[in-house]
């Protein structure tokens, strides 16, 4: 997992069954939580294990729908 940060962005990329999904959040104010989102549920896996255990709100929906969308069942 690669993190790259700049001032409003954040790029995450992940890898899942061989193929990489990047995710990006221009939200001011969400990286840090992002970021301890990550390290909480130790990056994301496969078919969004540790996505759903990534938080509740706004973020974690995001997250969750992103990689539901992304990677599939």
């Amino acid at each position: 997992m690669t993190l790259q940060l700049t001032e409003l962005l954040i790029k995450v990329y992940f890898s899942s069954g061989g193929k990489e999904v990047g995710f990006v959040l221009r939200k001011k104010g969400k990286t840090a939580q992002l970021i301890l989102g990550l390290l909480r549920c130790g990056g994301f896996q496969h078919e969004g294990e540790g996505v759903e255990r990534l938080g509740e709100g706004e973020l974690g929906v995001e997250v969750q729908r992103h990689a539901r969308d992304n990677l599939g069942p």
